[in-house]
């Protein structure tokens, strides 16, 4: 899910990660518990072990013990394999991926919405301490595999189609894919805001390639961040998979198409796109707001699909570790 994107005139605070292939060092395996799902960590060394920070203070919105979930991103030596999704909104592939055996995966965003189906953590990543905070999470050898939901409404080719002068308007081009120059101020603080947040999602992606971790990261398919210099850095370090698909075909109600950047070629299992079978809702104006505004959640069928192919992948990958 694309993550919550504040106003400019508050802390800024959407979510970039990264995600880990590898345990660290060479003494660790991996051992899938009784249903074959649910990963397990054997460590016979806690040498070079990182401890994360105690997050900050959560809001517990999906009727679970918050706390005690984040705990776990203490442990220098915790016995379960997790993911982090940054950008989380609703934490809907969080909830997935526990589903799939990940269970202590969990959610960040800077807002906690009502309705979260997973864990859900506040956090500011724009702010320096929540980036260190991200990257003590990386070097934890039970990490497994960290989503970048970052938020596209700066980056929206929908502010091209305006129906009325009081639609929002451009805020970037091809040309000018870092902001159009002369905006008023406070559409250039947001999207200053949002730059801030492409950068930190770059390097922390351009980290995890080199911790050797798995990532992903999603945006609509035409989405100015593409034509970001944040993004072409990542292009330029790393060889990114990329995957399109519709989110109608995963049952989702428009023939919203979203594409998907990360590092393994298993992603390419959710490719696939409308096949004409099916009635779409309109875009447009709806009596809430815009229908893009009602396609930022990622389908049922798409979380899990998509979890699924996370959850083989990891499995397939950690059980090359031996001790």
């Amino acid at each position: 899910m694309t993550g919550s994107e504040p106003e400019a005139s508050e802390s800024p605070g959407s979510v970039s990660g990264l995600c880990e292939q590898t345990v660290m060092g060479k003494a660790a395996s991996v051992v899938p518990l009784q249903d074959g799902n649910l990963l397990s960590f054997h460590k016979s060394s806690q040498q070079n072990q990182a401890t994360a920070p105690k997050p900050a203070p959560v809001q517990q919105n999906h009727g679970g013990n918050v706390h005690s979930e984040f705990s776990f991103l203490n442990q220098s030596a915790s016995s379960s394999a997790f993911a982090l999704e940054l950008c989380s909104g609703t934490a809907g592939l969080t909830a997935a991926l526990r589903a799939c055996g990940l269970e202590h995966s969990v959610g960040i965003d800077y807002i906690v919405k009502a309705g979260c189906r997973a864990p859900v953590c506040r956090l500011d990543l724009t702010a320096p301490h929540a980036q260190d905070m991200v990257r003590d999470w990386l070097r934890l050898p039970s990490l497994v595999y960290v989503h970048l939901g970052v938020p596209c409404g700066t980056s929206s080719r929908a502010r091209e189609i305006r129906l009325s002068e009081s639609d929002p308007p451009p805020l970037r081009s091809e040309e000018w894919p870092e902001g159009l120059p002369g905006l008023p101020a406070k559409e250039a603080a947001r999207v200053e805001t949002a730059n801030r947040t492409y950068q930190f999602a770059a390097s922390t992606i351009l980290l995890c390639n080199e911790l050797g971790k798995d990532w992903t990261l999603e945006q609509p398919h035409r989405s100015l961040f593409w034509k970001t210099t944040y993004w072409r850095s990542v292009e330029q370090h790393t060889d990114p998979v990329y995957v399109k698909f519709d989110h109608c075909m995963y049952k989702g109600h428009r023939p919203k198409r979203t594409m998907v950047a990360g590092s393994f070629a298993g992603l390419k299992g959710l490719e696939t796109f409308c096949d004409g079978q099916h009635a779409h809702l309109p875009w447009g104006r709806t009596p809430h707001g815009f229908a893009t505004a009602e396609e930022v959640q990622y389908p049922l069928e798409l979380r899990r699909a998509w979890a699924a192919i996370v959850a083989e992948h990891v499995k397939e990958t950690l059980s090359l570790i031996h001790i």
